[in-house]
């Protein structure tokens, strides 16, 4: 065969394949992912579902529902290179996340394309999501780890054997696929190359999709990633043992936390063995916790101290939080509970199909045993992570799609930026420096004060546009990576702070119209009360007392709700975590306010009793008292009185 007739044979042979594929995928138009996402951004987004083979080996076999998200460019200045994003978990979607996205200084020259992974999000089917809440009611008991695992094997079995009814081929979710997906999507709209941006788990997917179709990227943005997946789980404990001490040793250099925090390494292991002599059992909402209630035990709260460094937020309030758990402060440790039920938000049947694929057949159990056995005082290692080598020894691997740790390329020449952060416990900064020696051209940037994916934060914007804009450039880092971390200190400890706030951010008309209506009284009777004083109209001893005693109080109890909402305003724009526990002392006053506020609802209530029939305009008068009444009650449903 000669030349020219072997390049027609290939192009033949080209033309096939991608017809093939086309005549397989396709993409449907969609109503917003998002309700009323047009009130908030006028920019155009277009909405669909990319719909491919559950299976890329049998391409005419059965097909999903990818759901897409594309927003486009707010210029006329649009690039052919557009972004897209790769989330992580295993088992989170993007278009979640289309907030972050919404205004990205990215988008001013670029499409940005959003794509809930298969299994996961929007997307069709979605692998049970159920599953994070009875997780949830799980860690809830007060068991061992051995019972934990159990009922997490059985809980993950149960949706295993759900999703093989529905006829879901769990085999086909897994890493390759969802490169392939992507790869598909590229190809369906029209781009040559374009910018793909992962984090977290999704930088294991974007090495996969680099290794398979490396003609697709342009640039490649890791932001915490995996470098060698054989010890994602067995340095698991020793990855969180390092950032603890990190944030130890930071707050000991600060002298405020330091001093308000003394000897906070001790206490946090006086934790763990406090807790495994006697676990803090607090009262929760029924609607996260069936039963009402939530047990810590050592594992919740070591789970909880992890998760806590993913967040710079949460960073700066991790001294406050080991120390209400010493003090066994139940109102703070009741409201972590929801932020606890945020973090299990994951489509954990997703999760399964991939670790139980790709995951953990690579890493070997007893080397994670003896990982977690070289750091004998934390009690072991991290039984919500060690319980997936239970889950996927019973959900197994079936047709063998096990991907080996050797399975990636060797070396990558596309431009990568990557961002690791100094407390990151989960995938620390030292996976950059090997993932940096693997790449040709390659920018690695520390977020010296963040946790977990910090590109993804608001600080992070103009780094990943500078870096996309002109990736051989060595890109601006934010001076927030390096600003110092601000650890909440002299913070007023009130669980009603939380329960406040939780209230407002849910707000809902019908609880609030009875604490409205009697504000609104309160404030009109403020004014006419001082209006009668100014024209200085006649009244009796007992009217007069009463007057000013609802007056008095009625200026009190508005001060109060003034002050606290405008408290919570500025403190959430802080560090919005803080609330979680309280607020700062310089809002002290107004706790002292509201119970000099209860005392002048009391006095007022007990005169007016008293003087009832020398009191005149007597049915206008038992209304204020009726709304101060009303706001006091309001107080102390959110937990801000005993």
């Amino acid at each position: 065969m000669n030349y020219w007739t072997h390049s027609f044979v290939l192009l033949l042979l080209s033309l096939c394949g991608t017809n093939s594929m086309a005549t397989n995928i396709s993409f449907e138009k969609a109503a917003p992912f998002i309700a009323d996402i047009e009130k908030f951004h006028p920019a155009p987004v277009e909405w669909g579902y990319f719909i491919v083979p559950e299976d890329w080996d049998k391409p005419s076999g059965k097909k999903i529902k990818l759901a897409v998200a594309l927003l486009k460019s707010t210029t006329a200045e649009n690039s052919s290179d557009p972004l897209v994003v790769i989330d992580g978990g295993p088992g989170a979607g993007s278009i979640e996340g289309l907030w972050h996205w919404l205004n990205h200084p990215l988008r001013a020259k670029r499409d940005i394309i959003l794509m809930d992974a298969r299994g996961t999000g929007f997307s069709e089917p979605r692998l049970c999501p159920e599953l994070g809440r009875k997780f949830l009611h799980i860690l809830a008991k007060d068991q061992n780890p051995r019972e934990d695992e159990a009922d997490k094997a059985k809980a993950a079995l149960s949706c295993k054997q759900r999703l093989i009814g529905e006829g879901i081929d769990i085999q086909a979710y897994h890493s390759l696929h969802m490169a392939k997906d992507l790869h598909a999507l590229k190809q369906h709209l029209g781009y040559g190359q374009w910018n793909v941006c992962s984090v977290s788990y999704g930088t294991y997917v974007a090495q996969v999709y680099l290794t398979h179709f490396p003609d697709d990227f342009r640039t490649l943005i890791m932001d915490s990633p995996i470098s060698e997946i054989d010890k994602f789980y067995t340095h698991n404990t020793t990855n969180y043992k390092r950032s603890l001490e990190r944030v130890f040793a930071a707050c000991r250099q600060d002298p405020d936390c330091h001093l308000e925090y003394p000897e906070l390494e001790s206490k946090y292991y006086e934790v763990i063995k406090k807790l495994q002599r006697q676990p803090i059992t607090v009262d929760v909402d029924p609607e996260i916790i069936p039963s009402g209630t939530f047990t810590y035990n050592t594992e919740d709260f070591k789970i909880a101290v992890h998760q806590a460094l993913y967040q710079k937020e949460l960073v700066e309030v991790l001294p406050l939080l080991i120390y209400q758990f010493h003090h066994g402060n139940k109102a703070p440790l009741s409201a972590l509970v929801e932020a606890f039920s945020g973090a299990l938000g994951l489509d954990y049947g997703h999760y399964y199909c991939v670790s139980c694929t790709e995951t953990l057949p690579n890493n070997v159990l007893a080397e994670y045993h003896q990982d977690a056995a070289n750091h004998e005082n934390l009690g072991g290692g991290l039984s919500f992570y060690s319980s997936d080598f239970a889950v996927c020894s019973q959900w197994g691997n079936g047709s063998g799609h096990i991907f080996r740790k050797d399975s990636l390329a060797d070396s990558y020449s596309v431009p990568m930026l990557i961002v690791t952060g100094t407390f990151d416990p989960i995938t620390p900064m030292e996976n950059g420096l090997y993932l940096k020696s693997k790449g040709q051209n390659t920018h690695l940037v520390n977020a010296a004060s963040f946790g977990h994916a910090s590109s993804f934060t608001f600080y992070g914007l103009a780094l990943v546009d500078d870096f996309v804009n002109d990736p051989d450039k060595k890109p601006h880092i934010p001076a927030a990576y390096n600003s110092p971390l601000k650890f909440a200190d002299h913070i007023m400890v009130n669980g009603g702070v939380a329960r406040l706030g939780e209230s407002i951010d849910r707000f809902d008309i019908l609880f609030f119209s009875p604490f409205i209506i009697a504000l609104l009284v309160s404030l009109v009777a403020l004014f006419v009360f001082l209006w009668a004083m100014v024209k200085k109209r006649p009244m009796g001893l007992s009217e007069k007392v009463v007057k000013w005693l609802l007056g008095i109080s009625s200026l009190v109890g508005i001060t109060v709700v003034i002050g606290m909402v405008y408290g919570l305003n500025e403190v959430a724009a802080r560090n919005f975590y803080i609330l979680a526990f309280g607020l700062p002392q310089q809002y002290g006053f107004l706790f002292q306010l509201l119970t000099v506020f209860v005392v002048l609802v009391i006095l007022s209530s007990v005169y007016f009793v008293f003087t009832l029939r020398k009191v005149p305009e007597r049915s206008i008068l038992f209304s204020v008292l009726f709304s101060n009444m009303v706001m006091v009650a309001y107080f102390v449903y959110w937990g801000f009185l005993p």
